[in-house]
């Protein structure tokens, strides 16, 4: 079967975070507020990017089977990317 090859691609994005596991007072959360989002960054193999999120790979497989496997599959909605380069 042929495969069309996937575009390698390093995003980077804004993490989500959560605050905590329990119950929280208000000096709390203004402080969790007031810390910067995490910035991530990381290496796709681009499978398709729709409206709202780009949804990519770190690993596909292609084998004899009728179907190609992909290997964990992430999923970034797009406002929180910042960046999108092509690798190669």
């Amino acid at each position: 079967m042929a495969v069309k090859t996937p575009q390698m691609v390093e995003i980077v994005w804004w993490d989500a975070e959560d605050a905590t596991r329990t119950w929280s007072n208000e000096s709390e959360i203004e402080e969790f507020a007031n810390r910067p989002c995490e910035i991530c960054s990381t290496g796709y193999l681009l499978k398709t990017t729709k409206h709202y999120v780009v949804i990519g790979s770190d690993i596909i497989r292609v084998s004899d089977e009728p179907s190609v496997r992909y290997g964990r599959v992430g999923k970034i909605p797009r406002p929180w990317i910042r960046n999108i380069r092509r690798i190669r």
